[in-house]
């Protein structure tokens, strides 16, 4: 079984966002505010095996450890929903989140939030001009 520790007061300082706009993805939105203001390591080995069956609300596949989505649905549109609501609770919040981790991290926060953005907004418009370029 995977999980995510976090402590309680993180966890109030950043959970803004009403439930009902995180549904399944709060603990994308939590490892991601996490990683934006404190760090992360990276480990590139899959370690665990994941269970998948017919009742996962995300997933339609089984996978076995690694990184795969085994989701039909489109992650980008997710992902980038999920990122303007950090990007929301950082500026919304800036006041109580500067004072726990500092107005350099915060501000540092934001900006690769916003640049990862921009560079998914632009890598969108490009490949839309490759397949319009290849429909002609």
């Amino acid at each position: 079984m995977t999980s995510m520790m976090l402590r309680r007061a993180f966890v109030d300082l950043v959970l803004t966002p009403p439930d009902d706009e995180l549904k399944l993805y709060v603990d994308y939105y939590l490892s991601t505010f996490a990683a934006l203001l404190t760090g992360t390591v990276s480990l590139a080995d899959a370690l665990y095996a994941y269970r998948m069956h017919g009742a996962n609300s995300h997933s339609n596949e089984a996978v076995m450890g690694g990184q795969y989505n085994s989701s039909r649905k489109p992650w980008e549109p997710i992902r980038n929903s999920v990122w303007r609501l950090v990007l929301g609770a950082l500026e919304d919040g800036r006041g109580r989140v500067e004072q726990s981790f500092g107005v350099h991290k915060v501000e540092q926060a934001r900006t690769r939030i916003r640049l990862a953005l921009r560079k998914d907004a632009a890598s969108g418009w490009l490949s839309r001009i490759a397949r319009h370029r290849k429909s002609l």
